[in-house]
């Protein structure tokens, strides 16, 4: 009702190398709508993630959010399950 969409979809990861960023996609509602990479802040040993999606991505009420891993030969590894 405000016009406003929230399309920023961020959170943080467990299970990767200690000092690398991963290949990154994200889902909504079944479709991927960005790609990306992780990242670290500097003292601060967690992984993070941040996308940007349109918001032609999202639909009214609830969206399903799936965060997957770009991993060899181009397939995706499942992460995050919102």
């Amino acid at each position: 009702r405000s016009g406003v969409v929230p399309t920023q979809i961020a959170g943080h990861l467990e299970g990767g190398a200690s000092n690398g960023a991963r290949d990154l996609a994200v889902a909504v509602n079944g479709r991927i709508a960005a790609v990306g990479r992780s990242f670290r802040l500097a003292g601060d040993p967690t992984e993070h993630f941040a996308f940007m999606v349109p918001e032609e991505a999202l639909r009214e009420g609830r969206n399903a959010v799936e965060v997957y891993e770009v991993v060899a030969g181009d397939r995706l590894r499942l992460l995050v399950r919102r």
